[in-house]
């Protein structure tokens, strides 16, 4: 079984920095997001699991609380960093000291790491990235402790997320509000119950608005930005592309983007673009031309979750709170001369 060395001789850093990393201490000791990455990346390829330090912390008799924050071992983990360093900033504004603790978990496998809250070892959960057999044993565990889902909906459980459907459509309103009658897609091969609603959704009010996608203009590959860039190869490659790209997320937006410049594709002069993105990502902003994201509103949201628990554990009080926010809409130069308008829908 690896140990909390061997994930630090794997990420290249110090067994003391996992520690404090998996102790939610990141932000405390200025941990750096991307060592926080690299450490979460390493447990995923080294099937570490860091359930013994909650039982640490619990048998050590500490009065602050243990919050669990479950993050799917895949694609995703990337943005963990981002997630941990949101929600610890919301905890501080708050005055709540508390322990995070990183649990990562397989797809469709929640179940193999839910001793977590099935038995009460920590005080609260947050669980992100559920996919939908993870959903189907969510529904028939019973948790002894509050739990809050991030992006995902179960009647069971507290809830923190955003409209899909909402957000889906909002991008096939400014593409029809901009007057381009057609719209390109790079899709991520592999897809998450939260992407598929958002896409989902925008199909279908681009088909309601009479904003043409053809199959041929649908195009999908790996979610990084390689991918992004053979994809924009492949749509380059066409006679009638069309005046719009939709990237389903940041990294294939980024990949696009130099494609794109390389063709000498003026943006947004011959083609608008704009990408979903889980975190307004500052890379997104500094490129050039600047790209328009549609993005999930992480601070509001760790706030919402971090309220839901703090409130569950004052009060004993744990009926489940679903809470939809609003998602950010920043129009940079990549799609128009609009600034950034935060919260639109």
């Amino acid at each position: 079984m690896p140990t909390q060395k061997d994930v630090a001789n794997a990420a290249g850093v110090t067994p003391t920095t996992v520690s404090l990393i998996l102790n939610g201490k990141a932000k405390e000791r200025h941990i750096h997001p991307e060592t926080v990455a690299r450490v979460m990346e390493a447990m995923k390829e080294l099937g570490y699991q860091p359930n013994t330090t909650a039982r640490r912390l619990r048998s050590s008799g500490a009065e602050r609380p243990i919050f669990a924050l479950y993050w799917p071992a895949d694609s995703r983990i990337r943005l963990c960093g981002d997630f941990i360093y949101e929600i610890q900033q919301v905890f501080a504004a708050l005055s709540f000291d508390c322990e995070l603790v990183i649990q990562t978990y397989e797809k469709d496998r929640l179940q193999a790491v839910a001793e977590g809250f099935q038995k009460g070892i920590y005080n609260g959960v947050i669980i992100s990235g559920c996919s939908a057999a993870d959903l189907v044993f969510l529904e028939d565990c019973t948790p002894m402790v509050p739990v809050v889902l991030i992006d995902r909906y179960c009647e069971k459980y507290s809830t923190v997320g955003v409209d899909n459907s909402q957000a889906g459509r909002s991008v096939a309103r400014l593409i029809h509000e901009s007057g381009c009658p057609q719209a390109a897609v790079i899709r991520a091969d592999a897809r998450h119950i939260g992407q598929t609603g958002r896409f989902n959704a925008f199909l279908e009010g681009c088909r309601e608005l009479g904003i043409q996608i053809r199959k041929d203009w649908i195009i999908q590959i790996e979610n990084n930005v390689n991918g992004g860039a053979l994809a924009a190869e492949q749509l380059c490659s066409l006679n009638d592309r069309p005046p719009v790209l939709v990237c389903e997320t940041d990294n294939l937006a980024l990949g696009a983007l130099v494609v794109l410049r390389q063709k000498g594709i003026r943006i947004p002069g011959e083609m608008k673009m704009l990408c979903f993105g889980f975190t307004a990502n500052d890379t997104l902003a500094y490129q050039s031309p600047s790209i328009s994201t549609i993005t999930m509103p992480v601070s509001r949201m760790c706030r919402a979750t971090a309220e839901i628990l703090i409130h569950a554990l004052s009060h004993r009080e744990y009926m489940p709170v679903h809470v939809l926010v609003n998602i950010d809409i920043h129009l940079r130069e990549s799609f128009s001369e609009i600034q950034e308008a935060p919260g639109l829908i």
